[in-house]
């Protein structure tokens, strides 16, 4: 399995890609959604940024961290999807078609 972490402005474009997944075949169970308010306080960012990558989760640093701090610090949500590795190509090209102006490939 393979993940795919899309940054957009706002949670409307966020919910149109999540009705687009749906109707491409994945279930609802496989995205979780994370946001933060217009003036998050740097406890509600950590808790918002908590999308561990796999080196992450193994003890290892790693870049992504300082990016999704920064990115959801400036207000975007973040969508991640679980999907089989062969697929995230053309679902980066559905979350992009939705607004996503970030993403990250993990």
């Amino acid at each position: 399995m393979a993940r795919v972490i899309a940054f957009f402005p706002n949670k409307e474009r966020i919910g149109e890609a999540v009705d687009s997944l749906r109707k491409a075949g994945f279930d609802r169970k496989d995205m979780v959604i994370s946001d933060s308010s217009p003036d998050p306080d740097e406890e509600e960012l950590d808790g918002a940024i908590n999308l561990k990558t796999e080196p992450e989760a193994l003890g290892e640093e790693h870049t992504y961290n300082s990016y999704l701090y920064e990115w959801v610090k400036e207000g975007m949500v973040t969508l991640a999807v679980e999907l089989p590795a062969r697929e995230k190509g053309w679902v980066a090209d559905i979350l992009r078609r939705h607004g996503a102006e970030k993403i990250i490939f993990d």
